[in-house]
């Protein structure tokens, strides 16, 4: 059979237009990120100020280290901290750079493994450099300007690289010793970022199961997953909730299941105006997501390397919706998220367009439909990118309110909108804090 070299110079063209977009959607991540910075301490930052402070004067570190802050044990970022106030006089710095270079991390692992899983040349090939502009959005860009949020980044790099290491560089084979461990290793690290990071343990072992590791490692990874999960959840106590819960059984259901679609709907579900079509995006991922599950984690005998990590990450996300729904759905009478719960929903959009793409590189007439497979790659990116600009506008939007109320607050002006910005346990705490911070040295603002 004859190449048809027609064909390979007719798709270099949409190919460079998407390499062009994944580059412009980096570009404009970065522009995000540097107009929404915010590093004057509130809130979170705060209290993990303040604690560290306390635990220099009472030499407790490792109460300090590994104490519960709410639910979570935030290891890394109260090292962060200590490095922040001791080095930097809490300028915020280090925790910008570990989140900015944790999402970098996560677009680089997910693009290579995309592009190693499908077909070296051809149509679908150009298709991977979506994945970097999935991960490097405007939603996300927030996670890494303001400090507090870099927990949620770091907490996925470590999810994703455990995720991708139990998996080996084959498509099947053993779990070598080392690789084992890394994984192991990766998954503790991953719930010192963040208590979602426990998720990464059933993740875990679904992967070693799927990846055929043998039931000694299966064993392994059940024994630790017990013994990690049960030193972590000590002594927890859960938070009651700020309002009441809904009156009905039904109510109560209905109000989780909201949650739930809006959470997989993010960002779009966070406009108020798009609430409803959030949830709708929601409601269509959920479903995408279980058929996802079903066929390629449990149904389907033998699955590519590929489609193991995709699944992994799947799953992730789902749990994490499911957290949220259960955990965080009562502290509010509506059902409001944060955006920077976004981050923790981008490896589900990476697991099905990897499913989707490994899917069309695997149908006969992919080559021969080259330019209409190059074209719904350029309307989707395309999609992205519009999606960019839109979040970039709304994102400066807030970061220039949160400055201006965190301005006059540091300016001594106290009113109802700073306080709940800054501290809503009450600007005259936040004032010692800060009074105590300055006095130490550990604080220049």
């Amino acid at each position: 059979m004859t190449p048809d070299f027609t064909a390979g110079r007719r798709d270099r063209g949409p190919g460079w237009l998407l390499l062009a977009m994944a580059v412009t959607q980096g570009a404009l991540f970065v522009l995000v990120l540097r107009a929404t910075l915010i590093r004057a301490p509130f809130e979170d930052m705060l209290q993990w100020l303040d604690a560290w402070r306390q635990a220099r004067l009472s030499g407790d570190w490792a109460g300090y280290a590994f104490g519960f802050f709410q639910e979570h044990r935030l290891v890394w970022a109260k090292l962060l901290t200590a490095l922040d106030a001791s080095w930097f006089q809490a300028s915020g710095w280090p925790f910008i750079a570990t989140g900015t270079l944790a999402l970098g991390g996560v677009a680089l692992l997910l693009t290579r493994e995309v592009r190693c899983g499908l077909p070296s040349t051809g149509p679908v090939a150009a298709l991977a450099w979506l994945c970097p502009m999935l991960v490097l959005t405007a939603a996300n860009a927030v996670d890494c300007s303001v400090p507090v949020n870099t927990v949620y980044p770091l907490t996925l790099l470590f999810v994703v690289a455990a995720c991708v290491t139990v998996t080996g560089p084959a498509e099947t084979g053993p779990l070598t010793a080392g690789r084992g461990i890394a994984a192991l290793l990766l998954a503790a690290c991953a719930g010192l970022g963040n208590a979602v990071g426990l998720l990464a343990w059933p993740v875990l072992l679904w992967s070693a199961w799927r990846s055929r590791a043998g039931w000694r490692w299966l064993a392994l990874i059940a024994a630790v997953t017990a013994v990690y999960g049960a030193l972590y959840l000590h002594g927890l106590a859960l938070s009651a909730g700020g309002v009441a819960a809904p009156a009905t059984v039904a109510a109560r259901a209905t109000k989780l299941v909201a949650y739930l679609l809006a959470y997989l709907g993010l960002p779009l579900s966070r406009v108020p105006a798009l609430r409803l079509a959030g949830e709708a995006l929601g409601a269509v991922l959920l479903a995408a997501s279980l058929f996802a599950v079903l066929r390629f984690g449990v149904l389907r005998p033998a699955i590519t390397r590929l489609e193991r990590i995709a699944v992994g990450l799947i799953l992730f996300s789902l749990g994490s919706a499911a957290l949220a729904a259960l955990g965080r759905s009562q502290f509010a009478a509506e059902v409001e998220l944060p955006v920077r719960y976004t981050v923790l929903v981008t490896p589900l959009h990476v697991g099905l367009l990897a499913l989707a793409l490994r899917w069309v590189a695997g149908h006969p007439a992919a080559e021969r439909r080259g330019g209409l497979v190059l074209a719904c790659g350029v309307a989707l990116g395309l999609l992205l990118l519009a999606q960019q600009a839109v979040g970039m506008r709304s994102a400066i939007v807030v970061a220039d309110a949160m400055r201006s109320k965190l301005d006059r607050f540091y300016a001594g002006q106290h009113d109802p909108d700073v306080e709940r910005l800054v501290f809503q346990a009450g600007l005259p705490k936040a004032e010692a804090i800060v009074a105590a911070l300055r006095r130490d040295g550990l604080l220049r603002r």
